[in-house]
């Protein structure tokens, strides 16, 4: 019922790293051991990504939070706020999984994480349209965060809330947030090209 081996720090991420450190020795490309990582993944996918973004947050250009249901780094390090992810959420998928991510995306939001919650209409524990969307979000990150003249994680630029705009989670609007506006109630969005698919994404009906 519960993934167990999503506690990336108890020895699965360590697996992971080891399969590629074995994987860069054997190709001849020993600079795979230093990439940075964008993390996709659906469902324990999703999990799976929190957590290593909770573990190894220098390592992590972006990631995803894909519909998944349990997360043991709920409250991550103040690094992995600051790195960008983009939180799904299909709303007819399970109210115990909705509730996770969205507790979990407000709470560290409220403290300035760089975060986007990007719900679906329609949608319950499927891809649907999250892989283009996160596509797209990647593409954006990746301008703002890979160097021109470098390789490997440790040069990765850090970002920061004035370098992209926000939307409101609950108007859809990517509008200055009015006054009074709570901190929880905005999502990061860090293009204006990505906010406008945002809104596109959060707002469209399906059957």
């Amino acid at each position: 019922m519960i993934e167990d081996y999503i506690q990336v720090g108890k020895g699965s991420g360590r697996a992971i790293l080891d399969a590629i450190d074995y994987f860069a020795k054997e190709s001849g490309h020993e600079e795979l051991s230093y990439a940075p990582f964008l993390l996709w993944g659906m469902s324990a996918g999703g999990e799976i990504n929190h957590e290593i973004a909770s573990w190894i947050p220098e390592r992590v250009i972006a990631y995803v939070v894909n519909k998944g249901g349990y997360y043991y780094s709920s409250v991550p390090p103040e690094a992995t706020r600051q790195t960008p992810g983009i939180y799904f959420i299909g709303l007819t998928d399970l109210p115990s999984r909705n509730n996770m991510i969205k507790g979990m995306y407000l709470t560290n939001r409220r403290a300035g994480a760089l975060w986007t919650l990007a719900e679906e209409k329609g949608v319950a524990h499927e891809v649907a349209g999250s892989r283009d969307l996160a596509v797209l979000f990647y593409e954006e990150v990746m301008k703002k965060r890979l160097p021109d003249n470098a390789m490997g994680y440790k040069a990765l630029k850090p970002v920061s809330e004035e370098m992209g705009t926000v939307g409101n989670i609950y108007t859809h609007s990517i509008d200055k947030p009015a006054e009074g506006t709570r901190m929880e109630d905005t999502t990061w969005l860090v293009s204006e090209k990505f906010a406008k698919a945002w809104q596109t994404f959060v707002t469209k009906e399906r059957e």
